[in-house]
């Protein structure tokens, strides 16, 4: 082992035992106080604007009152549950202990280098800020800083994972921007078949197409998969593989409304992925296989028939017409 890398894993040590003896040890002697008081005392819905920064990037996060968008790095609407549940991690959040600054507890805490800064600004104007090291020996707090706070403060470590997240976590995944009530017919094309269905004056969804099915009743639950599927991630920038594998698609959709068409290409699996390109949009998106499986249907999957009735057995009736019984034949 090289000299340099052991003198680094000694200070490390070194750090990590400072700060356990600081906390574990005589830590109620040094506490400034121990509390369970909020950290802050606004309210999820009075924060206005968000600055999230982490693994090396800022995201800026608005809200308009109702949903949250993204503005920065990119311009995209934000995932309302995991904006719901980063400032749920904020509001909630309670002090469990204050330990005045040192330079030891400083460097030791990873707050030199922070995991996570969060800046809020409120409704009123008002401007929050919370730093984020890393997790104290227990890994059940974190050690952070707060407004403007000279002590360290020890939140719980549940606030570090809500908010250490990258902008595919933050981000709306939903490929197909379509609501299927607001669906009047659609086509898919796949490698077994192009089926057509549209919806009906009685609100019922009928075969148009192949021909040899028109009226029949359609069976929506694989075709309408497609508008419920989530991607796993968001591709703002698809490299020359994506494109390739998306310039021959082998399922295309295209689901009608009132007033727009949406078009979809999925293209081949790629080991357990797929890739989606929505026309109009210049991002893809990487979704599981499960997606091409479930649109990739048979004819029978789609198209409702009859229930075969059982031919009903005459022989009995016969039987009483000549005036002979079941009983009386034998």
């Amino acid at each position: 082992m090289k000299r340099n890398t052991i003198i680094v894993l000694v200070i490390a040590l070194a750090l990590g035992a400072y700060v356990y003896f600081y906390e574990m040890k005589h830590g109620k002697a040094r506490d400034e106080e121990e509390t369970n008081k909020p950290a802050f005392t606004f309210k999820s819905e009075d924060v206005a604007s968000l600055n999230v920064t982490s693994n090396n990037q800022t995201i800026a996060l608005e809200t308009n009152g109702k949903d949250w968008t993204i503005s920065q790095p990119v311009k995209t609407d934000a995932d309302q549950a995991s904006l719901e549940s980063l400032l749920s991690g904020i509001t909630s959040a309670t002090i469990e202990r204050s330990l005045v600054m040192t330079p030891g507890l400083q460097n030791g805490s990873g707050l030199a280098q922070p995991s996570v800064v969060v800046e809020i600004k409120l409704k009123n104007g008002t401007q929050h800020k919370v730093t984020l090291g890393r997790k104290d020996p227990t890994d059940a707090s974190v050690y952070a800083l707060v407004d403007q706070n000279p002590n360290v403060l020890l939140l719980p470590a549940s606030l570090l994972d809500s908010t250490n997240k990258k902008l595919n976590d933050l981000r709306a995944k939903e490929i197909v921007k379509v609501l299927p009530g607001d669906v009047t017919s659609f086509t898919i094309k796949n490698q077994n078949l192009t089926f057509v269905a549209e919806r009906n004056a009685e609100n019922n969804w009928v075969v148009k197409e192949p021909t040899n099915k028109v009226g029949k009743e359609a069976n929506t639950s694989k075709p309408f998969s497609l508008l419920s599927t989530q991607a796993t991630e968001v591709l703002d920038i698809p490299d020359e593989k994506t494109k390739a594998l998306l310039a021959k698609p082998v399922v295309e959709a295209s689901f009608n409304e009132k007033d727009k068409v949406t078009k979809v290409a999925i293209s081949a699996a790629d080991g357990d992925n797929v890739f989606v390109r929505v026309d109009g949009r210049n991002e893809a998106f990487k979704a599981n296989k499960s997606l091409l499986d479930s649109l990739n249907f048979k004819l029978t999957d789609v198209v409702t028939e009859p229930a075969a009735t059982k031919p009903e057995d005459n022989t009995e009736k016969k039987d009483e017409a000549k005036g002979e019984t079941p009983k009386e034949k034998k």
